[in-house]
């Protein structure tokens, strides 16, 4: 295990040297990369070209590039990845350091190699709870912009609506981003893909789906706008018990971790030389602990599922 420990640090050192002579290089030459809040590029990063040949590789590539871009970090896909090799080799190294056998070592690197992803799920969902309760003003004012056009385009509706203030946070850049998708020469279903996931939920599915279809057969969609905008009207009541079930969900989660904190300061400040011993010191205690931080970190996932599930 001391060897894994070594290797793991030395690929460590490579990355983080890596990182250091690249933003040299960058600061020296000066330069400038501007990509806005849509720059979904293909086949130009060494990311994307590694993946090309895995499938398995390419689906987890597109799957974080899709959530980044979703919570507007178009350019943060190879961060991500970078952070999650660092985190993964720092886990071993801990694990190696304190605890004894393979279980440590890979739980560990496990859980700090998943908190890029955890926390980028957990920004997401802060987002599409946040959409949740200014799609429906949005819709409106969409379907308003629709009605008074006269060409029925989906792309100068969109153009329409987005003028002036009369769209909110954060409704307003991630209708802004749809926009942009649609008018750079990129196939539609990627755009409304990513507008889907960025409102993660029912209404925001069938609201893309009427938007497909506006773009697909040119048709008019408004009354299919129009029953949306009433079914949406009438199930506010039921969206605010989803969204107080939601809000336990979270609270939920925090509270293992919340317990533990507490049991451990008490500890500490009952007998700090014993409570040290066995928390720190003692292989036991360390295992414990860590099965606590196994445990709190699976309640996580689970929480995020459930509520992705129930968006």
């Amino acid at each position: 295990m001391i060897a894994v420990a070594k290797a793991a640090l030395l690929l460590l050192l490579l990355i983080l040297f890596y990182l250091f002579i690249r933003l040299m290089l960058l600061s020296l030459i000066s330069r400038q990369s501007i990509r806005g809040r849509l720059s979904y590029q293909r086949n130009r990063k060494y990311l994307q070209r590694l993946a090309a040949g895995f499938p398995l590789l390419r689906r987890i590539h597109g799957h974080v590039k899709i959530l980044n871009v979703s919570v507007g970090k178009s350019g943060g896909t190879q961060a991500f990845f970078v952070w999650t090799a660092m985190l993964s080799l720092s886990g071993i190294i801990l694990g190696t350091l304190f605890f004894d056998g393979f279980r440590g070592v890979v739980s560990v690197a496990l859980m700090l190699g998943g908190l890029p992803y955890l926390f980028l799920r957990i920004r997401l969902f802060n987002l599409q709870m946040q959409t949740r309760l200014e799609l429906l003003p949005a819709l409106e004012v969409f379907y308003h912009s629709y009605v008074l056009s006269e060409n029925k385009n989906i792309r100068s509706v969109l153009k329409d609506s987005l003028k002036g203030n009369r769209l909110r946070y954060p409704m307003k850049p991630i209708m802004e981003q749809l926009y942009r998708n649609l008018m750079i020469g990129k196939e539609y279903e990627d755009g409304l893909h990513i507008f889907e996931v960025a409102l993660g939920s029912l209404w925001g599915g069938y609201f893309s789906g009427i938007l497909r279809v506006g773009l697909e057969e040119g048709v008019d969609v408004s009354e299919n706008l129009r029953e949306l905008i009433e079914d949406m009207r009438r199930a506010q009541r039921t969206d605010q018990i989803d969204r107080n079930r939601l809000l336990e969900i979270r609270m939920a989660n925090f509270t293992p971790i919340v317990f533990l904190s507490v049991f451990m300061l008490i500890n500490f400040k009952l007998n700090f030389q014993q409570a040290y011993h066995y928390y720190v010191v003692d292989a036991t205690g360390r295992e414990m602990l860590l099965d606590a931080f196994v445990l709190i970190f699976v309640s996580f996932l689970v929480g995020i599922y459930l509520s992705v599930r129930r968006i």
